[in-house]
C-alpha cells in the first residue's frame, strides 16, 4: 500500500515498450513515487506532460518525432510549472552530445541507459536512479538558468593571487559551467581545471562544445599534458586526474591520468582528488570552487585547500540545481565566499588574471 506523504508523479517517455515496462517496474518499488503515464514518442510526451503536470519525466534521448532534446525544450517553454527532466541517455558519443544538448535546453540531469543484461543492469542502477527521481521532483517550477542574482550589494574588494583554478560540478553542472567559462576574458593567466561528474564520450563531447564558446583554449586532458596558463582542462571521465612535477626546466607541471576502479563510478573523475593533487602541486595559490552537485564529493578537497591557505569558494546554495554539495563545504566552515555564478566569474576574472 502507497504512503499516504505526497507521491512524486512521473512520466516515463521512452519509445522501447521493453524500457518503459523495466523503468515503471523500479519506480513502482520505491512508495513516494507515482507512475503517472508513458510516453512512446517525443510528441506524445510534450503532449502528455501539458495534461499530466508530472513532476519529474524520464526522457529518452533518440525517439521518434521528436527527440529527446527537442521534447525537453519544447516542454520547458510550454509546461508551467516545469517538471524536473532526468534524460535516460545512451553510452555513445551520439548519447553524449544528444545528453548535452537536453541538459542545455533545461534537463537536469542524466542516468545512462543499461547495457547488455538490462534488467540486471537496471537493477544495479536503481539506487542511483531513484535517487536522482527524488532530487529531480524537488526542482518542479524552478528556474534553473539565468537565476537573478542574490547579492545585491557591492562586492567587498579581495587579494588573492590564483597559479590554479579548480572548478567542481556534479548535477546541473554543465549549462552553468558552460555559463561561466564563456564569460571569461583572453587574459587569464592560470590554468583552469574542470571536473565534472560525467563519464567519457561525454566529458570528450562537453569539452568540445565549450570550445566553441570560450575565448580560452579547451582541451579535454590527456595523460602528459604540459599544464599551460590561460588554458581550460576537462578531467576525462573514468581517470582520476593528478598533477606531476616536471623533470625539465620549463617548470610546467604535468597532468597524470589514473585509471581508478572507484566504487562509484559517478565519482570519476573527483573533484576531491584533483583539489588534493593541486594543493601538492601549488601550495597556497589555488582557488577552489565547488558548484551545484548531490553528494559530498569536494568538501575534503576544499578542505586541502583552505588549509594549505588557498581560496574557497563555492555556489550559493539557493542559485544551486542541488545544492548538497555546497552546503556540505559550507557546514565544515572551509569556505571564504558564498556566492551566486555572476559574482563566481568576477572573482575568477579578479584572482587568475
Amino acid at each position: 500500500m502507497r504512503s499516504s506523504s505526497p507521491n512524486i508523479r512521473v512520466l516515463i517517455a521512452d519509445d522501447s515498450f521493453f524500457m518503459r515496462k523495466l523503468l515503471r517496474g523500479l519506480l513502482d518499488s520505491d512508495h513516494k513515487v507515482e507512475v503517472v503515464g508513458e510516453a512512446r514518442d517525443g510528441e506524445e510526451a510534450v503532449s502528455l506532460a501539458k495534461v499530466l503536470l508530472p513532476d519529474v519525466i524520464t526522457m529518452d534521448y533518440l525517439m521518434p518525432k521528436k527527440n529527446g532534446a527537442e521534447a525537453t525544450k519544447e516542454i520547458m517553454k510550454s509546461v508551467h510549472p516545469s517538471p524536473g527532466i532526468l534524460m535516460v541517455s545512451a553510452y555513445t558519443s551520439s548519447g553524449a552530445k544528444a545528453t548535452l544538448e537536453s541538459l542545455h535546453a533545461g534537463a537536469l540531469d542524466y542516468v545512462l541507459k543499461p547495457s547488455g543484461e538490462l534488467s540486471l543492469d537496471l537493477e544495479k542502477k536503481s539506487s542511483e536512479i531513484l535517487a536522482k527521481i527524488h532530487a529531480a521532483s524537488g526542482h518542479k517550477g524552478s528556474v534553473r538558468k539565468g537565476a537573478p542574482r542574490i547579492h545585491k550589494k557591492v562586492m567587498e574588494q579581495k587579494i588573492f593571487l590564483a597559479d590554479a583554478v579548480i572548478l567542481g560540478a556534479s548535477t546541473g553542472g554543465p549549462p552553468l559551467l558552460e555559463e561561466i567559462l564563456a564569460e571569461l576574458p583572453s587574459n587569464i593567466r592560470a590554468p583552469i581545471f574542470i571536473v565534472q561528474h560525467m563519464p567519457k564520450y561525454f566529458t570528450e563531447i562537453f569539452s568540445v562544445r565549450l570550445s566553441a564558446m570560450c575565448r580560452l583554449p579547451v582541451k579535454e586532458a590527456q595523460d602528459g599534458d604540459s599544464v599551460q596558463g590561460g588554458r581550460i582542462f576537462v578531467s576525462p571521465g573514468g581517470f582520476q586526474m593528478k598533477f606531476k612535477s616536471p623533470r625539465n626546466s620549463n617548470g610546467r607541471k604535468i597532468i597524470s591520468l589514473e585509471k581508478e576502479k572507484e566504487k562509484d563510478e559517478n565519482l570519476t573523475p573527483s573533484i576531491d582528488q584533483i583539489m588534493s593533487s593541486a594543493v601538492d602541486a601549488y601550495g597556497k595559490r589555488v582557488l577552489g570552487i565547488v558548484l551545484t552537485g548531490m553528494g559530498e564529493d569536494g568538501r575534503e578537497g576544499l578542505r586541502s585547500i583552505h588549509k594549505m591557505g588557498g581560496y574557497v569558494i563555492v555556489q550559493d546554495p539557493r542559485t544551486a540545481v542541488v545544492a548538497s554539495m555546497p552546503q556540505s563545504a559550507i557546514r565544515e566552515k572551509i569556505v571564504d565566499e558564498i556566492l551566486a555564478p555572476a559574482d563566481i566569474i568576477r572573482r575568477i576574472i579578479a584572482f587568475a588574471s
